[in-house]
């Protein structure tokens, strides 16, 4: 997640190739579902509220656009080189 809110100026500025969304985006509505105990809905429906305030002119996101950062998010999570114990 950005540390500071120029960071996440310039993740809004940010797209990756193919991608409909900047990286800001899914941050944010990631936040929102596991920061803040907002469920996928209730965080699209505050990107959609919030969306006017934006850097860019992007659209709000669905919630099953949403589940499917957080899919990918926790696929990564399991397949990525896990720290080994000492013990």
């Amino acid at each position: 997640m950005p540390a500071s809110r120029a960071e996440l100026i310039e993740a809004f500025d940010c797209r990756a190739p193919q991608h409909a969304h900047s990286l800001g985006l899914p941050q944010l509505f990631l936040e929102l579902v596991l920061n803040s105990a907002v469920g996928l809905r209730g965080a699209a429906a505050v990107l959609d509220v919030v969306s006017r305030r934006f850097p860019t002119a992007e659209r709000a996101p669905s919630p099953n656009g949403g589940q499917m950062w957080l899919l990918r998010m926790g696929l990564y999570e399991l397949s990525r080189p896990k720290e080994q114990a000492d013990d």
